[in-house]
């Protein structure tokens, strides 16, 4: 597991990590010569050097105009994304599990208390580490090896970054896409008997 120091860990958990504390105001037109997500690739080596919160929403998503109003153009930023190399995103997805399990494990063993962790609670929430700690195994070898699903690698990397812009409600988006897909969910999709019904192909699609 990663190693970080006591005062790292303690900080990460009073903050939350997940608790976006920023004003996000209105997004501006990104001027030319302004930082993109291609500044990023190659920067983090070690879930050390990955530091939640060191990029902005605004300044790396460039801002759209439709019918008079305003968005950010993800579609764009998305595209950005799955150009960069499965290298790359391999490495970025692994380092942010590692990063994630490794304060999960010192808020359990350090922040919660050695008395706290005696309890029914604290070993029901070790268990639930140990055990997700074991079933994502199979995810850092992929990962490794890049030979993950490229879809599904794809999702995982916009998920890592929207969670680095501290954007948790954006990268949950991604996650439920990846999870059932975009496509209506179609009616009677289970079989029955010998016979498959015709709506049960298109459960998979995204």
């Amino acid at each position: 597991m990663i190693e970080e120091s006591k005062e790292e860990v303690k900080e990460s958990v009073e903050k939350g990590e997940g608790a976006d504390g920023r004003n996000k105001g209105e997004g501006v037109v990104l001027p030319a010569g302004e930082a993109t997500i291609d500044n990023f690739v190659g920067k983090y080596k070690s879930a050390n050097d990955l530091k939640i919160g060191d990029r902005d929403i605004t300044q790396l998503i460039e801002v759209s105009e439709k019918n008079n109003k305003k968005y950010l153009n993800l579609k764009k930023f998305e595209i950005q994304c799955k150009k960069h190399s499965v290298e790359e995103k391999s490495r970025l997805v692994l380092i942010w599990c590692r990063k994630i399990m490794g304060l999960w494990e010192k808020s359990l063993l350090e922040g919660m208390g050695e008395a706290w962790l005696k309890t029914s609670e604290g070993k029901m929430e070790l268990g639930k580490h140990q055990q997700c700690y074991r079933n994502i195994k199979p995810l850092y070898k992929q990962l490794k090896k890049g030979s993950l699903n490229q879809t599904i690698l794809d999702s995982l990397y916009l998920i890592v970054q929207f969670c680095m812009m501290k954007e948790y409600v954006k990268a949950h988006d991604k996650y439920m896409e990846l999870a059932i897909g975009n496509s209506p969910w179609p009616m009677g999709v289970t079989m029955v008997g010998i016979h498959e019904r015709s709506g049960r192909s298109r459960i998979f699609t995204s």
